[in-house]
């Protein structure tokens, strides 16, 4: 009963993990918009993606068991 239970708060976490993280997304990525040169907006937010695609393969490696 409480490992159920356990499991559904993770499962949860997660769930608001992800929509924070989406939330920060958007944040960032209108920050982007609004205080950089419109000319380098698209060369920032290259970046900011590059980053969090690096991010989220880091995280999935080691989620998957891999050493580093």
């Amino acid at each position: 009963m409480i490992d159920t239970v356990r499991k559904a708060l993770i499962i949860l976490d997660i769930i608001f993990l992800a929509i924070a993280a989406f939330g920060l997304y958007i944040s960032l990525n209108s920050i982007i918009e609004n205080f950089v040169n419109y000319e380098y907006a698209p060369v920032y937010q290259a970046i900011l993606n590059a980053a969090i695609l690096i991010l989220a393969l880091y995280l999935l490696k080691r989620a998957l068991g891999g050493k580093s």
